[in-house]
C-alpha cells in the first residue's frame, strides 16, 4: 500500500495543478533562466513547425519492468523468491525477438507486439543511489534534472509548439518554471466540448487563474469548425461506448484535427495501483491494463496516419525490486528504469541499454536491478560492473565514452532527434544514447 504522502501525491499530480503549471508559477532556485528558455525557443525556430508531434505517457506508481518492456530471459530463476519472482513462465510467457527485432516482451506489455518495428527500448536508466520517493522520481524523469522546479520538457515543447489554434493537451499539470506560459486545454474539458458551462468548470484546475482565460479557448476552438467535425468523429470512432472516452482517446483525436501538437498523460488509477508494495501478484494485470491503453492509442495513430510524424515517450518512476519483500510485494528499485519510444524517427526493433541483477549476500541485504554501463560510440553495453563500488563511494575511473544512462540522457536524446539542441537546458555532461533514433 502507498503511504499516505504518496497517495496525496499521485491525487495531487492529476486533480491539482496549481503550484505547477500556472502563469505566475516562476521559480528561480532551479538553475536555468529565461534567457535559458529565450535561447531553447531560438534554437527551435530553426526547425519546421509542422513536421511532428510529441507524445508523453507517465505510467504513475513504478512500473516493474521485468513483467513488461525488459523481461527475464533465462528461463525459469534458480534463486528464491527474495532474490527474483517474475511472476510468469519466461519459458512460455514472454516473446523472444519479435518480428526478428531486438525486442521482447514480457506478459503485460504482450499488446505492443504489433508495434515492434516503431518502437525503441531503452534499458538500465539509473534515477540514483538512495530511493527518494515518487515525486522525486517523476521530477528526474520528466525534466532530465533533480532540482524540484525544474521545467519538464513536455513544457518546453508545449510553450514552443502551441498557438490559439493549437492546443497543449493533457489530463494533468505539465510543471514550466521559468518556460513562458502556453494555451492548455484539459482532456476532461474537451470530453465537454459540446456544454460551456461543462467546458469552463472542467478547465477549472486553476491552469488559467481566470474563467475568462477558459473562455477565450473555448471561443478559439469554435472557430476551428472543421477541426470540430474531424475531433469529434474521430473521438466517436475510438470510444469504446462507455459513458466518457479514455483521456488517450481524447488526445489522439485531438492530434488527428490537428487541434493539438503536444500531450501529456499521466495514467493513474488508484484502484488499480502500480505502487505494489504489498500484493503484487496483481501488479502483472495492472501493468498490462496501461500498456494496452497505450497500444490501442498507437493503433489509433497508425489508423489515422499519424505514427511516422509522432514521436510516443512512455514513462515510469523506477523499476521494481527483483524478489518479494515480506508483505509479498516489490518495492523501489532506483537504480534502474526502462523507458519505451514509439514513432517518429525511432529505429524499429532496436534495444540500447541493460541491467545487472545483484542478489542478496552479506553486504547487500536486497536485491536489486542496477543500470548497467553502455559505450556511448558503439550503443554496447559494457563489461564493467562498478556500480555498486560507485554507490558505496569508491572513486572508480571509468573507460573513455563508458558511462551510465541517465534522465538528462534519454531527453537530450529525444531532443536531438527534433533537431534541437539541449545543452543549456540540460546538464552539461548530457550524452546522446546511440542506437535510439536514425540520424
Amino acid at each position: 500500500m502507498l503511504k499516505t504522502s504518496r497517495r496525496n501525491f499521485m491525487k495531487k499530480t492529476a486533480q491539482t495543478a496549481v503550484g505547477l503549471h500556472v502563469p505566475h508559477l516562476i521559480s528561480a532556485s532551479i538553475g536555468l533562466s529565461a534567457i535559458t528558455a529565450r535561447a531553447f525557443a531560438q534554437v527551435v525556430n530553426q526547425k519546421k513547425e509542422t513536421d511532428f508531434n510529441f507524445v508523453l505517457f507517465r505510467a504513475i506508481g513504478g512500473m516493474d519492468s521485468v513483467q513488461g518492456i525488459h523481461p527475464w530471459l533465462d528461463g525459469k530463476p534458480k534463486m528464491s523468491e527474495e532474490d527474483l519472482w517474475l511472476g510468469y513462465d519466461a519459458r512460455v510467457d514472454v516473446e523472444r525477438n519479435i518480428a526478428g527485432t531486438q525486442i521482447s516482451l514480457g506478459p503485460a506489455a504482450s499488446s505492443l507486439a504489433p508495434f515492434v518495428k516503431k518502437m525503441a527500448v531503452v534499458r538500465g536508466l539509473y534515477m540514483g543511489a538512495s530511493d527518494l520517493g515518487h515525486p522525486a522520481a517523476i521530477q528526474h524523469i520528466s525534466s532530465g534534472r533533480t532540482q524540484e522546479s525544474a521545467p519538464h520538457l513536455a513544457g518546453y515543447f508545449g510553450e514552443k509548439y502551441s498557438s490559439r489554434e493549437h492546443f497543449v493537451v493533457t489530463n494533468t499539470a505539465i510543471q514550466r518554471g521559468v518556460v513562458p506560459p502556453f494555451p492548455t486545454i484539459l482532456t476532461q474539458a474537451l470530453k465537454e466540448l459540446g456544454d460551456m458551462e461543462k467546458f469552463e468548470t472542467s478547465s477549472s484546475l486553476d491552469l488559467y487563474q481566470d474563467s475568462s482565460l477558459a473562455v477565450n479557448r473555448y471561443l478559439d476552438l469554435l472557430k476551428q469548425k472543421s477541426k470540430l467535425l474531424r475531433f469529434a468523429e474521430v473521438l466517436k470512432s475510438y470510444s469504446s461506448g462507455s459513458d466518457q472516452p479514455q483521456d488517450e482517446t481524447v488526445a489522439l483525436a485531438s492530434l488527428a484535427a490537428g487541434l493539438s501538437r503536444v500531450v501529456q498523460i499521466d495514467l493513474i488509477d488508484e484502484a488499480k495501483n502500480l505502487d505494489t508494495h504489498g500484493g503484487h501478484s496483481m501488479h502483472k494485470e495492472y501493468q498490462k491494463l496501461r500498456w494496452d491503453r497505450i497500444a490501442a492509442f498507437l493503433k489509433g495513430l497508425v489508423d489515422t496516419n499519424l505514427i511516422d510524424k509522432t514521436l510516443v515517450v512512455v514513462v515510469t518512476e523506477f523499476n521494481r525490486s527483483p524478489g518479494k519483500n515480506a508483505n509479498d510485494g516489490k518495492d523501489h528499485n532506483y537504480s534502474d528504469n526502462a523507458v519505451a519510444l514509439f514513432g517518429r524517427g525511432v529505429i524499429g526493433g532496436s534495444t540500447v541499454g541493460d541491467h545487472q541483477l545483484y542478489v542478496r549476500t552479506n553486504k547487500i541485504p536486497l536485491s536489486l536491478w542496477a543500470g548497467s554501463f553502455i559505450n556511448y560510440q558503439s550503443g554496447r553495453v559494457s563489461e564493467l560492473n562498478a556500480l555498486r563500488a560507485m554507490q558505496n563511494g569508491k572513486i572508480i575511473k571509468l573507460p573513455a565514452n563508458v558511462n551510465l544512462i541517465r534522465p538528462a540522457d534519454l531527453w537530450a536524446t529525444v531532443a536531438r532527434s527534433f533537431g534541437t539542441e539541449f545543452s543549456r537546458i540540460l546538464p552539461h555532461d548530457s550524452q546522446i544514447i546511440p542506437g535510439v533514433f536514425q540520424t
